[in-house]
């Protein structure tokens, strides 16, 4: 504005400033402005998610609050959020969930990315500041710390979540079609699960389901018929029990894949 490339759009209390560009201001004005203190603060490096929400929801109170994958989009720009925008795009992922989600508060990502963290989980390739990171509950803090070790990988590892994502959702879409990633039951079709879409595509990500189809279909339908499981779904989606039991369903399965 100072440099005069745009023009005051909207000045509700100032009405005569409307359409007028920093040059066209009377000199009280410009003084002002050009002497105006703006107060920023820092975030340091290592700020615990639960903070940095804090902040932006606090910075986002008067106009329309960001979702918590939304906060994260902002927090972790870099291969994370360039990653998730493109796998979200893919015509594999939008056929797995019959184009059913929405994309316009990052719905969509935030599916992706809870998958992609409990895959690297799972295969104890999530390794933060050296440690294996272990889930104790806290979606908020893994997914973060999700995002930073995959801004931190090299174009390799990043190629391999590509293959391994496609490969989950086509063989997701071949086995169980458009409407493998919701609870079934009777009337209404129910929702897309997010606990569900996770602890299947970790299951369909591994190359050996593909030849088992009927095999692994059939076991499926049989674990919606598992009331433990069901409750992993629907209820406390993200403690550590329901986590633990959903993927621990998926590995028995890997089992007697073997």
């Amino acid at each position: 504005f100072l440099d005069n490339k745009f023009a005051i759009s909207s000045a509700p209390i100032l009405r005569d400033l409307k359409g007028k560009k920093f040059k066209d201001l009377e000199p009280v004005y410009q003084a002002k402005l050009e002497d105006y203190q703006m107060v920023i603060y820092v975030i340091k490096p290592q700020t615990p998610d639960r903070v940095k929400f804090d902040i932006f929801e606090r910075v986002n109170r008067r106009g329309t609050q960001l979702n918590k994958q939304e906060m994260r989009n902002a927090l972790y720009q870099g291969k994370s959020t360039q990653l998730l925008k493109e796998l979200s795009n893919y015509e594999e992922f939008l056929k797995a969930t019959g184009n059913a989600i929405n994309k316009k508060r990052m719905k969509d990502r935030y599916l992706i990315l809870r998958f992609l963290a409990f895959y690297l989980w799972k295969n104890r390739k999530l390794i933060y500041n050296g440690k294996i990171v272990e889930y104790k509950s806290d979606i908020d803090d893994f997914l973060g710390k999700t995002m930073e070790i995959i801004n931190n990988m090299n174009d390799e590892a990043i190629d391999m979540l590509r293959r391994v994502f496609v490969r989950a959702m086509k063989n997701s879409f071949e086995i169980l079609g458009k409407d493998g990633f919701r609870i079934p039951g009777e009337g209404r079709k129910r929702p897309i699960n997010m606990a569900l879409f996770e602890s299947l595509s970790y299951l369909m990500s591994h190359e050996k389901v593909k030849y088992h189809r009927e095999f692994v279909k059939r076991k499926i339908e049989t674990l919606f018929k598992d009331e433990e499981f069901i409750k992993s779904l629907t209820e406390k989606v993200d403690s550590s029990t329901s986590v633990n039991v959903r993927f621990g369903k998926m590995d028995e399965i890997l089992e007697e894949l073997s």
